[in-house]
This record gives C-alpha cells, structure tokens and sequence, in this order.
C-alpha cells in the first residue's frame, strides 16, 4: 500500500491559504450575521449578537482589507491599475457598511446592516479568490508566497497596535 503525497510550490500553498482565509473570514461573518438574524426573528435581546459581529468586522475583516491593500495590491497595481481600483472601492464600500452597522438602532436595522455588509463582503472575497489571487499568481515577477507572508505580517502589526491602543 503506498501513500500518495502532494508536494505544492510555496506559491501555490500561499494561493491555497490566501482563499483559505477568505472561507475562514466569510464562514465566520456568516455566523454572526446568521446568530443575529435568529435573535431579531425571534424577538430576543439582540446587543450581544451585534456586539460580537461589529467586534469581528473591527478586529479582522477591516484589519484584513487594510493588510491587502498594503501587500497584495501594490503587486497588482502596474499591471491592473483600474481592477485594484476597483477592489479599493469595495474595501470602502466595507468601510462605509461597517459605519452603517455601528449606528443601528434597532433589531431590524442591525440585521439589515449586517446582511449588507456580508453582501459586499461576499461579493469582495468572491472578486479576490476570483480574479486578483489567480491573476497575482500569473503576474510575472509576483511571489505568491513572500506577498502573504508580508500580509500575515502587517495583520500581526495592525493587531499589535490595536491591542496596545486597547490599553
């Protein structure tokens, strides 16, 4: 009996854990959203349902737009100058939902922000996993794996000045 083992290219690992991460982000915004709309149907106290989502918006998927935008689309940015654009404007667009779901004031309004913002946010990680990821591995010159290890980086940097800020 033998076992077939897979050996990856270090970019190609790096392709695989950079859409892993999105699953991973988008599994876990799901989640809230999804315990949020279970409270707001059924009438319960719905703060600690917002509370946590706006938390996880905070402190890993805006800090996750702001490392990519840092790292990968610089990469990207020569070659496809209106696509980075265009994905810069969907971060902003992530901003603005995420501004909008602060300010909520009633159950209906959160889970209406909430399923807004995972919209965009879907729609982004959709276009990254996509089109920027496949295309950043075709760019001549591009190293996959030194461009998410420069990210997994920046995260660490941007997590680090949060929680000394929390301080």
């Amino acid at each position: 009996m033998s076992t077939q083992v897979s050996i990856e290219a270090p970019d190609q690992q790096a392709l695989a854990a950079m859409a892993g991460d999105h699953a991973e982000l988008r599994r876990e915004l799901d989640d809230r959203v999804r315990a949020l709309r279970i409270v707001v149907r059924t009438r319960a106290e719905y703060q600690p349902q917002l509370t946590a989502l706006k938390e996880f918006v905070d402190e890993r998927v805006l800090p996750h737009a702001a490392a990519e935008e840092e790292t990968l689309y610089p990469a990207a940015e020569t070659d496809a100058p209106l696509f980075v654009e265009a994905m810069r404007a969907e971060h902003r667009r992530l901003a603005d939902a995420a501004r909008v779901l602060d300010h909520a004031r009633s159950s209906v309004e959160a889970l209406a922000a909430a399923e807004g913002f995972a919209a965009v946010f879907h729609v982004h990680v959709d276009n990254a996993n996509e089109q920027l990821l496949p295309f950043l591995d075709r760019a001549a010159g591009a190293r996959l794996a030194e461009l998410h290890e420069a990210m997994q980086e920046r995260l660490n940097e941007l997590r680090d000045a949060d929680d000394t800020a929390d301080r």
